[in-house]
C-alpha cells in the first residue's frame, strides 16, 4: 500500500499539469463532437425513415375513434 502512495505522489509530482489539461480538453471535445454526430445523425435517420413522433396520438386518436363508435352502437 506504501508502495502504491508513493508511486501515485511521485507521479502527482512529476506530471505537467498543463499536459494533462491539455488531454482533458482534447477528450471533452472528442465527447462532444461525438455527440453532436450523434444527434445530427438521430434526426437524419428520423427523416429518412419518415417517423412520425406522434405516432402513439396517432393510435389514441384511432382507439378514441373506435370507442365512439361502439357506444353509439350500443348506447340505448
Amino acid at each position: 500500500m506504501d508502495r502504491l502512495l508513493k508511486v501515485i505522489r511521485k507521479f502527482l509530482l512529476i506530471i505537467n499539469w498543463t499536459t494533462l489539461g491539455s488531454i482533458v480538453v482534447i477528450i471533452g471535445s472528442f465527447l462532444g463532437i461525438s455527440l453532436l454526430v450523434a444527434i445530427i445523425l438521430h434526426f437524419l435517420i428520423n427523416r429518412i425513415f419518415g417517423y412520425s413522433g406522434n405516432k402513439d396520438l396517432d393510435y389514441k386518436d384511432k382507439v378514441t375513434a373506435k370507442a365512439k363508435e361502439l357506444f353509439n352502437r350500443y348506447k340505448h
